[in-house]
């Protein structure tokens, strides 16, 4: 062994001698066109490192690689020089985290189990490469950038580092919970410079997923499309990852691959985002492979691949055993007959019928209420169904179809002693799967525009109006689940706490697959109303899928009951998922006390974790100011909870506490300039109630009064 220094990186490898390597293409020339014949086992001189890069949401038809001339990707466009570039690859699913089960266990959903980004978890007994990898001797590790692939899905399985720490946000759904591909890369670089060859990194980016919120100079460059301009800024997060490798000599050697999990309706068929449709737009995405030493760089091949090629496509270049049940080496030939897709979204999350695709070399089949058939090489998007003309394609396609295995499992969050549970607090027969016919998502697409125009009302402060327009939309569809979810959260601002339960209840009712989150939503509803003993039971209904929110939530509840010690015992249970808002949870219950040095100690061990993670978390400088506000330090808890309005301007909390403190510190003209900045930030009826009770607390019952009278208006004007 032989120590060897490389400029970024310090690594220890054994140098072998072998002469030529193994890993050639040799290049076979028929009727005049070069083709590539590849071993399925090849054997390089030494166990390549390994570098898996996903770009989530990036449709291959928005790439220069692949004809798009509206972005500037240079990252990408010198990997593509170096790889091979397939031409014709698909995802099975356009969902980020059974898209990403896919590539990492070569099964299709079916195979795999996990068949939505919610509500399922991969089991720790199924197959995966980075399993295998490990096993041969392979450090591994993961290094994520959405709240969607975070380690309680079972996605960590098999990583020796498994770097999910994406924070949390007032106001942000956890699916919305991302960090900026920059962050995610230099965590990853950190990791491989530490690491001895040979490694495994995944490395995943969630730039241009929505929201599309691209920093400059992207947002400026593309201002018509916020999606191109988070692309840009994907390649440039890609390019600081390509410069490390190639600065630490890892480049040259190393096996690269490139995938995306799924596209972006962007309208195409009605659908903005993804998950709903399985046109192309959705299915058909980037996929390049570098081998060691650059082989065969800059060709293309045009054959039909899928992401279940990708784990065994690994196993082959580095030797290591692996059974993939539905995927094939993609340096193997022939490419698949057929690709599979499906999407169960409409199904568990709006009340509509799932879909179902086969795909061939020219045709693709859509199972869905009314059947479809596109010829996509000569109608590439995908605006003709010729179902009724193109009979044997449609029939051939439908019988590949029923060979698959597509039962519809239950995710286990729902179990007997659950189901029990559910029925006991009310929801009676809602523990199972939608049953008859379901409409066809082509007839009801418009509902999300509905829900969108919902969305951007209440953002723009009509929140009564908004939550009109979400009535209207779930009394005609009652399983619309995504109806139900914004209606709760938008009758919770308008402090209608009582609706905003009933109807974090019907969202349950129709969708108990997504149980865990929608009982965790519920609880939090409840725990606000004061039901604390129907909220402690929404907690427990999450425990076995989401363990570290319900402890959450079980603390919360005991701090509300005055039980510190109960509080802090569930905190720290949560401490193990979520060890920041643990720590902040434990503080403020020694705050309840007034045990300040405990409180402060534990302060210091949540600023530790948000120092040593990047993390943040609502509360912890309102936590802080109150510390300082109990001591008497007027100016430094005022500064703190300015902190908690800059990161978190949608939490009340703040803004309530630093009014408060500018009238013990001799400041009470500040108050209605605070308050009148919270109810700016968050125009709804819940701050203005939240005003209303400020100035009680602090005597003014004549302004309390005008505040409670806007409240029930829902008007702003003093």
């Amino acid at each position: 062994m032989v120590a060897v220094r490389r400029i970024g990186f310090t690594r220890r490898f054994c140098l072998e001698r072998r002469g030529t390597t193994h890993l050639l293409c040799a290049a076979l020339i028929f009727f005049g066109s070069p083709s590539c014949s590849r071993s399925e086992n090849p054997e390089p001189s030494r166990s390549p490192s390994i570098i898996l890069i996903s770009v989530d949401t990036l449709r291959a038809d928005h790439l220069p690689a692949y004809g798009y001339d509206r972005v500037s990707t240079p990252a990408i466009d010198s990997l593509a020089a170096d790889s091979i570039v397939f031409d014709n690859a698909s995802t099975n699913v356009p969902l980020t985290l059974p898209a990403h089960v896919s590539a990492l266990t070569g099964a299709i959903p079916p195979e795999h189990g996990v068949r939505n980004n919610i509500g399922f978890h991969l089991d720790s007994g199924t197959p995966s490469i980075t399993e295998a990898l490990r096993r041969s001797g392979y450090r591994t590790g993961a290094f994520v950038s959405s709240w969607v692939l975070r380690d309680a899905t079972g996605l960590d399985t098999g990583f020796d580092q498994y770097d999910d720490e994406v924070g949390h946000a007032e106001g942000v759904s956890a699916g919305e919970l991302q960090r900026r591909g920059t962050e995610t890369v230099q965590r990853a670089v950190e990791w491989i410079e530490q690491e001895s060859e040979p490694f495994f990194a995944f490395v995943h980016l969630y730039e241009p997923h929505a929201p599309w919120s691209a920093p400059e100079p992207f947002a400026s460059r593309h201002p018509d499309s916020h999606y191109d301009a988070e692309i840009e800024a994907a390649d440039s997060a890609l390019g600081h990852l390509l410069t490390a490798l190639r600065e630490g000599g890892l480049y040259d050697e190393s096996l690269i691959i490139f995938m995306s999990d799924h596209g972006e309706g962007l309208g195409d068929h009605g659908e903005l985002e993804h998950g709903v449709f399985l046109y192309r737009e959705a299915l058909h995405v980037p996929l390049m492979v570098k081998l060691p030493g650059g082989r065969n760089g800059g060709s293309r091949e045009a054959g039909l691949v899928d992401l279940t090629d990708i784990a065994p496509t690994i196993a082959a270049v580095a030797s290591v055993p692996f059974d993939a049940p539905d995927g094939r080496s993609l340096l193997s030939a022939p490419h698949h007959a057929t690709i599979y897709a499906e999407t169960l979204y409409p199904r568990f999350h709006l009340g509509w019928s799932e879909l179902y695709s086969v795909a061939d070399e020219r045709f693709q089949m859509i199972e869905a209420p009314a059947v479809e058939l596109y010829d996509y090489v000569d109608d590439p998007r995908e605006q003709r169904n010729i179902a009724s003309t193109e009979r044997r394609a449609l029939a051939r396609l439908r019988e590949h179809l029923a060979a698959i295995d597509r039962e519809i499992v239950a995710p286990t969050a729902v179990d007997p002693e659950e189901a029990a549970r559910l029925s006991a607090l009310g929801y009676v027969g809602s523990v199972r799967n939608p049953e008859g016919s379901l409409p066809d998502p082509k007839d009801r697409i418009g509902d999300l525009d509905l829900l969108r125009e919902a969305s951007a009302i209440a953002s723009s402060g009509e929140v009564l109006p908004a939550i009109g327009k979400l009535q209207s939309l779930v009394g005609a569809s009652p399983a619309f689940t995504e109806g139900w979810i914004l209606l709760a959260d938008l009758l919770d601002e308008a402090g209608e706490g009582r609706a905003s339960i009933d109807a974090w209840k019907s969202a349950m009712e129709a969708s108990p697959e997504l149980l865990d989150e929608l009982a965790l939503s519920a609880g939090a509803a409840m725990l606000a109303e004061g039901e604390l003993e129907d909220a402690a039971e929404h907690a427990r209904l999450a425990l076995g899928g989401n363990p570290g929110g319900a402890h959450l939530l079980l603390a919360r509840i005991a701090r509300r009951k005055g039980n510190g010690e109960e509080a802090r015992r569930e905190a720290a249970l949560a401490k193990e998922y979520r060890p920041l808002a643990a720590a902040v949870v434990i503080a403020d219950s020694y705050l309840d006390e007034n045990r300040l040095a405990e409180a402060e100690a534990e302060l210091g061990r949540a600023r530790a974790i948000a120092a040593k993670t990047g993390q943040s978390v609502v509360d912890l400088e309102s936590v802080q100011g109150d510390l300082h506000a109990r001591q008497s330090e007027w100016d430094l808890a005022a500064r703190a909870f300015e902190r908690e309005i800059a990161a978190n301007p949608r939490n009340l909390r703040p803004y309530t506490s630093l009014a408060v403190v500018m009238v013990f510190a001799n400041r009470p003209e500040r108050v209605d300039a605070i308050i009148e900045r919270m109810v700016e930030a968050n125009p709804t009826p819940r701050a203005r109630e939240a005003a209303a009770t400020t100035y009680e607390t602090l005597g003014d019952a004549q302004t309390a009064q005008r505040w409670r009278e806007r409240a029930l208006r829902g008007s702003t004007n003093m």
